[in-house]
Formats: C-alpha cells, sequence, structure tokens
C-alpha cells in the first residue's frame, strides 16, 4: 500500500518497450493469453505504481494498460487492501 498511486485518473500505462521486462512464456499461459504480458527481470510483476489498477481482479501481469485519462477510478482497491491489513494485524492503527 505504500507505493500505492494517489492520482486514479486512468492514464495509459506502456511498459512492453522497457528493456527490464521479459515477456510471459507462452507455456505458462493458455494460447493467446500471454500476448503483452510480462515480467520485470527479477521475475516479480510490476509495483502497483508502475501499471494501472482498478480492481484486485486486473491482470498483474498485463504490461501496457489503462485508458485516455477521462475516468477516475475509486479508492476502493486501496481500502480493501488497507482494512484486510488491518483486520489481519498486518497493518497496526
Amino acid at each position: 500500500l505504500k507505493r500505492y498511486p494517489m492520482n486514479l485518473i486512468n492514464w495509459k500505462q506502456t511498459n512492453s518497450h522497457r528493456i527490464d521486462i521479459r515477456q510471459l512464456s507462452k507455456l505458462v499461459r493458455e494460447e493467446g493469453e500471454a500476448e503483452g504480458k510480462g515480467y520485470r527481470v527479477s521475475g516479480k510483476v510490476l509495483p502497483v505504481d508502475e501499471r494501472f489498477l482498478q480492481y484486485w481482479s486486473d491482470d498483474p501481469w498485463e504490461l501496457d494498460t489503462g485508458g485516455d485519462g477521462r475516468v477516475l477510478a475509486t479508492g476502493m482497491p486501496y481500502l480493501l487492501g488497507y482494512y484486510m491489513g488491518l483486520y489481519h494485524g498486518f497493518i497496526q492503527d
């Protein structure tokens, strides 16, 4: 939650051109579903502030996400993570 962006406008995030990104292997996903997906050289997905996250169900492996900047996303994904962290004791009040 520390890196969660405060700007919730759905600007287009293009990460497929970055040199620290590897394309997701076709063996990981079903045919046609690995297109446009990848991860950092460290093996981890992009941090939340380097990609557009509107819902927790969004695909974290998607490299190019977002829209045209005309929609403001809700703060619900942040609040869900925050209150679940409080409930389970990961965040001290």
